[in-house]
Parts: structure tokens; C-alpha cells; sequence
């Protein structure tokens, strides 16, 4: 695993500096070497150490998947309480997370079919003025990537706020029993962008093709958002304001933190 550290720090060594205060790029490195380890090499991930990958919140994640797996074999009324009496049980953190157990089942999205000692990662470094999280893409030889958004107040413990796969839906959405239940504005990863077009405009189309009906417009120069997706070549995008959503195909897409400093003070 020495060798997993070397790659990571190597390559966020000349990144993006940080414009706010954050832990440092070696701490970033052993925590996303740690979760990638229980990911690939643990049996059993623990409920205690899932929080700290986490954060306190993913038992709420944790109920949520032991009360719908306990669905399929008991009463609503009966899961619950089964539910406290395993949460109120002095053995509840040393019992196997669900959760991760459930992000086991995705081992192919994170490792993209490799070994974990056949994978050369490079991991760039989005510092986009959260000032709660911080981004970290793994990129895949094969051009996919997963993202991570990690804790960045220095004082607190480096957790897991956002885990996106190479669709960029997030992990949660993937995991969700009834995904009917999601807000699915949520559940996309979001990146400011501009246009790519010497006409000035790109069409924002209803679905993934250029037959599809236009939907509104993006001019040059205008910020928007959208949501990179590594299984399509059309990509979701929505206006600052909201009032167009649709997709648009990606050689179209300048990402806003890929532009030149002076462009970046313009917009």
C-alpha cells in the first residue's frame, strides 16, 4: 500500500492551491488510501469504522438499509423495533456496516476492474471555495472518474460528505432500495462550466441526442452548471437561474475550474 501513498501525494504536490484553510494534501492521501483498503482488502468493514470514513450521519444510511432489507421478512412495526434494539446494543459498532457492505457491491466502479496494485491513479484536486468540502476526482486509465468530496476544517476529523460514481449520480442514489424516493436534483453532482462553440451558443436539448428537442439556449460567457458523466456523451446541464435543464453533449463543456485565471475574474 506504500506505493498507493506515493501516487497520491506526488500528484497533489503542484495542484490547485488551497484559498482556504484545509488539512494537508498527505492527510487527503491516507484517508482516501484508507477507504480504498477497507474497500478492496477488508472482509468485514465495522460499523466504528465506517463512521469514521463517514461521519456520524451514515447511521441514518446504516437504518435505512437494515430497515429495508428487515421489510422483506417482517412488519413495519416489528423492523423498527428491531432497529432499536439493535442500535441500543453494546455490540452495535463492532457489528458489519450495511452501508459499506452495499459500496462493496460497486467495487467494479472504483476500481474500474483493476487491482488496486495495477492501478495508477491521478487524483486532482478541486478547492472551488466550499468552504465545508473539498474535491478529490480519481482518474482511471480509461478516463473514468470517481469523485469524493472530503471535510476540509482542519480541526475536525476528514470525512466523506459526497461520493459520486463515473455517471455522476450519487453513491446513495446507486445503493437506494426505492430510488423512486430521491430528489433527483440532489442526487447529480453539480460543476460550473461555460460553452465550447465559435457560434456563441450551444441548443440544451430534452434528452441524449442532437434529434431531440431544443430546450432553451447557452450563450458565451455564461456560467451553468452540469453533470459530467463518463457513460454518455451527452451531459446533464441547467442555467445559474434554473430556468433551462437538459443535456448537452460534452465537447461543448468548458469546465469552469479548467479556465485561465484572468477568464475566471471576468465571469
Amino acid at each position: 500500500m506504500r506505493a498507493i501513498i506515493f501516487i497520491l501525494i506526488g500528484i497533489f504536490s503542484y495542484l490547485t492551491v488551497n484559498c482556504q484553510e484545509s488539512h494537508s494534501d498527505k492527510e487527503y492521501a491516507v484517508f482516501l488510501e484508507n477507504f480504498y483498503f477497507h474497500l478492496i482488502e477488508d472482509t468485514l468493514v465495522t460499523i466504528e469504522e465506517n463512521i469514521e470514513l463517514f461521519g456520524i450521519t451514515i447511521l441514518e444510511d446504516e437504518e435505512y438499509i437494515y430497515l429495508e432489507n428487515c421489510k422483506k421478512w417482517y412488519s413495519e412495526t416489528e423492523c423498527i423495533e428491531k432497529a432499536r434494539t439493535r442500535f441500543e446494543s453494546s455490540s452495535f459498532n463492532k457489528e458489519e456496516s450495511l452501508y459499506f457492505k452495499e459500496l462493496k457491491n460497486l467495487k467494479s466502479n472504483f476500481t474500474q476492474g483493476r487491482t488496486w496494485d495495477t492501478i495508477q491513479l491521478f487524483v486532482k484536486k478541486h478547492d472551488e471555495l466550499n468552504e465545508s468540502a473539498i474535491g478529490f476526482d480519481i482518474v482511471f486509465p480509461n478516463g473514468k472518474v470517481i469523485y469524493f468530496y472530503l471535510n476540509r476544517y482542519p480541526d475536525e476529523p476528514i470525512e466523506i460528505t459526497n461520493l459520486y460514481l463515473e455517471d455522476g449520480m450519487s453513491v446513495n442514489y446507486h445503493i437506494a432500495v426505492d430510488k423512486s424516493e430521491f430528489n433527483l436534483d440532489y442526487a447529480y453532482l453539480k460543476r460550473k462550466g461555460i460553452i465550447n462553440d465559435p457560434d456563441g451558443y450551444v441548443n440544451v436539448r430534452k434528452g441524449e441526442s442532437e434529434k431531440s428537442p431544443i430546450v432553451g439556449k447557452i450563450v458565451t460567457d455564461e456560467v451553468f452548471l452540469f453533470t459530467p458523466n463518463y457513460c454518455s456523451d451527452w451531459w446533464k446541464v441547467k442555467s445559474a437561474n434554473g430556468s433551462i435543464d437538459g443535456y448537452m453533449h460534452k465537447s461543448r463543456i468548458t469546465p469552469y475550474d479548467t479556465l485561465p485565471k484572468e477568464t475566471k475574474e471576468k465571469l
